[in-house]
């Protein structure tokens, strides 16, 4: 493969030649990892808090659990804890990894890390989002998130993943 690494916390485009049954052109994007949380407030599981988000690209807000890029030298855990106090000025109790998954396997590099927390403390004062975020923070059921799922009111691949693997695998445990 031709081609150089991207810088770590970069978006890049690369074109790259392959021989794989013959020569094939491909186009990869390489993207920093993404840590992503389902946050619940207490240790009872029922309710989250779930972000309302203006997405420019969409020109529209969209239902959202916190996420994140990790930036350079921070570990997966560490940047949901940190985009949690940033985002909604709360950081998690307990936090636990339930899986890992890329993006878009076929043309990206982009790798999500899927976390649960439990129990939720005001960050002092630590709530402050990028200029560009337009977020309100709402508190929802476990039920009424799966109705918003099913009735195509929550749209994002991330959130829709990293709840129902939480009813599908957790939830019963």
């Amino acid at each position: 493969m031709k081609g150089s690494s991207p810088k770590r916390n970069s978006v890049s485009l690369k074109k790259e030649h392959m021989a794989i049954n013959g020569k094939s052109k491909t186009q990869k994007v390489f993207e920093p990892k993404v840590s992503v949380v389902l946050p619940f407030i207490d240790s009872r599981k029922e309710i989250i808090l779930i972000e309302r988000q203006y997405r420019q690209a969409l020109r529209k807000y969209i239902y959202e659990l916190p996420a994140g890029h990790v930036e350079e030298g921070e570990t997966p855990r560490n940047a949901v804890i940190r985009e949690m106090q940033e985002e909604t000025g709360f950081a998690p109790e307990q936090i636990y990894l339930m899986y890992k998954a890329y993006h878009t396997p076929s043309s990206s590099s982009k790798l999500f890390y899927c976390f649960m927390s439990v129990g939720l403390v005001d960050s002092n004062g630590k709530f402050h989002k990028d200029p560009d975020e337009v977020i309100e923070i709402e508190r929802i059921t476990l039920k009424k998130a799966l109705n918003m799922i099913e009735s195509g009111k929550i749209m994002d691949n991330k959130t829709i993943a990293a709840i129902l693997y939480y009813q599908n695998f957790l939830a019963n445990k």
